[in-house]
């Protein structure tokens, strides 16, 4: 099949749902990225917002769509999770200085239009979280395992921003969300690839269930002052719940 029929986000259909221009090649460059908004049921809001490389033109784009959904919402997100910085690695030679600072400014511009949408500073902020970045463990065995090989300058600028992004997060009032440990302990699964910055099937479900328990566990300690913050712990605390899962899912998808 051609790229356009493959990929499902190309078809017309999933591109509908989207408000803006969603490209994930070289087009993504040109356009200031799109929207994915929807209700999961009368409590629960989910928003969507990409873009591609950190440019001026895209962080106020995202910017101002965040400005506007809060204040047609009239009220700050619970939780905000941005995923930065990527786009920025594959267009840049290893040697180059990348990417924490392009990390900061994205992180920032979230913040300034969070701030400006609001009339005053809600009494509970949002938790703010950084998705970490990460690398992917190499195949052994091809034909049992769908890990990515990621470029070389990829995976060298990724090693370089792992090791500034916590910085980065904590000086932007972010809390840094790292997925590198559950991807090492991850089985390579053929259905359930880590792919360059991307984590597909099982794993992705994994990251999501660890950031549903962070954020579970920030509101009892906001609820609890005087106990201690169990936010970090609860990063890992689903994943020995979820190794018994993937690996007795591994026959079906390898």
């Amino acid at each position: 099949p051609s790229r356009e029929e493959y990929w499902g986000y190309y078809d017309k259909e999933c591109q509908a749902r989207y408000k803006g221009q969603c490209f994930d090649d070289s087009r993504g460059r040109r356009y200031n990225g799109c929207t994915l908004d929807y209700t999961t049921d009368a409590r629960t809001r989910l928003t969507f917002l990409w873009h591609s490389i950190t440019s001026p033109g895209h962080l106020a784009a995202i910017g101002k769509r965040v400005e506007r959904l809060v204040a047609a919402a009239g009220r700050t997100p619970d939780l905000l999770l941005s995923s930065t910085g990527t786009w920025d690695m594959i267009f840049k030679a290893e040697t180059a200085p990348c990417c924490c600072d392009q990390v900061a400014q994205g992180l920032a511009r979230l913040n300034d239009a969070l701030r400006s949408a609001v009339a005053a500073p809600p009494p509970e902020p949002p938790l703010r979280v950084l998705l970490g970045f990460f690398t992917c463990p190499t195949c052994d065995v091809q034909p049992t395992c769908g890990n990515w090989p990621a470029p070389t300058n990829v995976g060298r600028l990724t090693r370089k921003t792992q090791a500034c992004a916590r910085a980065t997060a904590a000086a932007a009032g972010f809390a840094y969300f790292d997925v590198q440990r559950p991807v090492n302990l991850a089985p390579k699964l053929l259905g359930s690839p880590c792919g360059n910055q991307h984590a597909f099937g099982l794993q992705s479900e994994v990251h999501a269930s660890m950031l549903l328990g962070a954020f579970a566990a920030s509101r009892r300690a906001r609820a609890a002052p005087r106990e201690p913050d169990r936010t970090s712990a609860a990063f890992w605390a689903e994943w020995p719940v979820q190794m018994p899962l993937l690996r007795a899912r591994a026959q079906d998808t390898a």
